[in-house]
């Protein structure tokens, strides 16, 4: 291969980045997140190993979505109308795009959690004096805050109100997170927040008021933290 023909193929393949950068909503979700994470290790300072995790479940997410898109198009192309098989290349396509993510999740947690929780308890937590009564308070103002913004948004008629289910559940991840030294624990009540929220966003499809929810749970909580 000539070396004008190798700059050429190296151009095509920027131009299909590119054009699934553009195109397609979830490789600029990826995109943002792989900045995000980027950022993150950084910051953390993983070693060596670590980042090169990070930078493989990054490049196969990638390459997944491309390869997703490519599917698709072709499939496009091929018919305009419905068709089962159609349908189920595309489903094919996304299903391993899904598996990609959920290997990279799985990698990123390996990777983050320990330093997030090393840093979380340095830098958040301290020792309570009477850490049961103060995630009562955290809870208490957590729960009837949120219900007072419900209703300032209601007689306001705003088009969103934060959600209460959220917010308490942001707040008990972090008080767990802030509270006990169990690992395992701490992963558990995350992924039991997790799909709760993501029911909730299933069945509402309201990511406004979901979102809003996690603020205000995190923030009184987080604030909690500091004051006591």
């Amino acid at each position: 291969m000539s070396t004008r023909n190798l700059v050429k193929s190296f151009q095509y393949a920027l131009q299909g980045l590119i054009y699934t950068l553009a195109t397609q909503r979830n490789m600029r979700i990826h995109f943002t997140i792989a900045l995000c994470v980027m950022l993150l290790s950084l910051v953390l300072g993983v070693n060596r190993w670590e980042a090169l995790l990070v930078f493989i479940a990054i490049t196969l997410v990638m390459i997944a979505e491309l390869f997703n898109t490519a599917i698709e198009t072709l499939v496009d192309m091929a018919t305009e109308e419905f068709h089962p098989l159609a349908k189920v290349a595309k489903d094919v396509a996304a299903g391993a795009v899904f598996l990609t993510a959920g290997l990279s999740i799985a990698i990123g947690m390996t990777v983050f959690v320990p330093y997030v929780y090393a840093l979380v308890h340095q830098t958040l937590v301290t020792e309570f004096y009477n850490p049961d009564i103060s995630a009562v308070f955290i809870l208490g103002v957590v729960l009837f805050g949120t219900i007072a913004l419900k209703a300032w948004a209601r007689y306001q008629t705003w088009h969103s109100s934060p959600s209460l289910t959220t917010a308490v559940a942001v707040s008990i991840v972090l008080l767990v997170w802030g509270m006990t030294l169990h690992l395992t624990v701490s992963l558990l009540v995350t992924v039991l927040s997790l799909l709760l929220v993501g029911s909730k966003l299933m069945t509402q499809s309201d990511w406004r008021s979901v979102l809003w929810g996690a603020v205000v749970g995190g923030a009184v909580t987080i604030g909690g933290f500091l004051l006591t």
